[in-house]
Formats: C-alpha cells, structure tokens, sequence
C-alpha cells in the first residue's frame, strides 16, 4: 500500500516542470532582499541527509489515463521513456520473460525484499548546490549497511553522482551526464551496475523521506552486453533452436544493430545510440 501511494504522489509531482533557466538550470532562487552583494538565497532549508529506498521501479511509458510518463532528458518538451516500448521485442528474441517490464520490476522487488539489491543515497546542500549520490549498498556485520566498493571508480568517487538545486523547500532536480546505478535482473545474478547518459532526478527531499523519478539513456551496446547477454545461456549451454535458430553472438549482434537502427530514441553527444527509460523510488532516512 506504501509503494502505491509513493507512485500516487510522484505522478502527481511530476504533471509539472520546474522553472529552469535558459541554460536549462533549476531555478535557485533571486538575491535576498534588495541589493545584497550578488549573494543568493537557498530556497531549501534542507542540509543533508541519508536514506535507503523500499521501492525502486521502472516507469512504464504510459499512464492508466494514456499520459506520458517519466522525463524530457533533451529539452524539447517530450517525454523520453521508450524503454518499455522495446522491452517487448527484447523478450520475443531472447525467449526471456524476464526481460518484460513486469519480469524486470517483479526482480527488482524480490530483490529489495531479500537485501540481494540495496539501494543508498546520500544528499548535500551546501549554499544553493545540491548533490545527490546513488550508492549500492550491502549489509555487513551484525545487520549493518554499508556502502559496497562498487559504488566508486578508480579515484574514489561515486559512480553516481549528480549535481543541481532546490527549486522549493522540498522539491529538488539534479543531472549528471553519466552515471551508473545498481540495478538487479535475474535473482540468480548479482546487481549490476548499468549506465545511465544524460541522467536527471526530479523529486522531492526532507530530512526523513525522499521520493522521485530517475530518467537517462541507456547506451544500446550497455543493454546488449550487461542486461541481455549475463541473461542467456552460456555458449555451452545455449541452444539456438531456443532463439530463432540463431547462435548466441549473432542473437547478440541483431539485438544490437535493431537496438541502434530502430528502437534507440536518444543519440547521445558521442554519436552512439540510447533508449531512454525512467524509474521511481521511495526512501526512508537510515543510518551507514
């Protein structure tokens, strides 16, 4: 019941935009009274925060009322969330039914439940900046949470980190170019870490609960070789009668070259090709 209200909530959130300036920022806010200086004022009180989320699903392109749902990642006023629009294909190739939009949703949710995929973030308000970190977490001693190395690159820096502001005392828009996000498929198989291009996140924050939509491009060639092929079996195990009759890396190249010629919606600053997908989730503050 918890999650079908979160889902009631940022539906409801997101029928609107935040106000962004021409160079597509959030709205920060005006000079505080009068001539101050250039100074600035936040237009949240928050500080900080740490939370763990109880809900995390992917958005399906449409509403129960046929409304678009998830986020305009380009800017030209339509929503980009074509990834369960090609899911269908994905499942008719590979004979995995796991890879329907119920499929991916139903593993993601036992995993939650199984502490097999734990979500963390970390938020900061420093002056009128907000940063955000998604982080996979892992329980360690004595039930604690941690944060599992995966989380950073090589220099120590979260793999997913995005940057923006407060547009009002609670709701909050952050970006980043690329990020990757713990995201789990199969039960049997660890989380993965899956890229995100042209990542944002609209929603809202206080000091005890956090709730949104996570919106990005996901690179055709990622799909292919982090979702799709740990999915099939192995190459001595893989039947070619069980997929169209064709062997297991030329089922990868024509999901790929579909992928990159048909389905993709979204081409990215480097000239490959995307499929844009949106998810929601819901947290609670807790303490790692």
């Amino acid at each position: 019941m918890r999650a079908i209200w979160t889902l009631a909530l940022l539906l409801g959130c997101n029928s609107g935009k935040e106000e962004v300036t021409q160079e597509g920022d959030v709205d920060t806010g005006t000079s505080a009274g009068g001539d101050t200086g250039g100074i600035i004022e936040p237009l949240s009180s928050f500080e900080s925060g740490r939370y763990r989320a109880y809900y995390f699903q992917l958005l399906d392109d449409l509403g129960d009322a046929g409304e678009a749902q998830g986020l305009d990642l380009d800017g030209d006023d339509v929503i980009d969330n074509k990834l369960p629009s090609v899911l269908p294909m994905v499942v008719t190739i590979s004979g995995n039914e796991a890879l329907s939009l119920e499929g991916l949703n139903g593993s993601i949710s036992d995993a939650m439940s199984a502490d097999q995929l734990i979500m963390l973030m970390e938020a900061q308000h420093e002056g009128t900046e907000l940063t955000l970190d998604v982080l996979l977490g892992a329980v360690g001693d004595g039930d604690s949470l941690a944060v599992d190395e995966a989380s950073y690159g090589p220099d120590g820096s979260p793999q997913a980190r995005l940057n923006g502001a407060f547009a009002s005392e609670k709701r909050f828009v952050v970006s980043s170019d690329r990020i990757e996000i713990p995201v789990i498929f199969d039960a049997a198989l660890p989380p993965v870490l899956l890229p995100l291009a042209m990542a944002s996140i609209e929603g809202t924050m206080e000091e005890d609960a956090a709730q949104g939509t996570l919106g990005g491009a996901i690179p055709v060639d990622d799909l292919v070789s982090q979702v799709l092929e740990p999915l099939l079996p192995p190459e001595d195990e893989y039947d070619p009668e069980d997929y169209a009759g064709l062997e297991r890396d030329a089922l990868l190249d024509t999901v790929r070259d579909l992928g990159n010629e048909s389905l993709a919606d979204i081409e990215l600053e480097d000239g490959s090709m995307a499929v844009s997908a949106a998810l929601i989730f819901g947290a609670d503050a807790s303490d790692w």
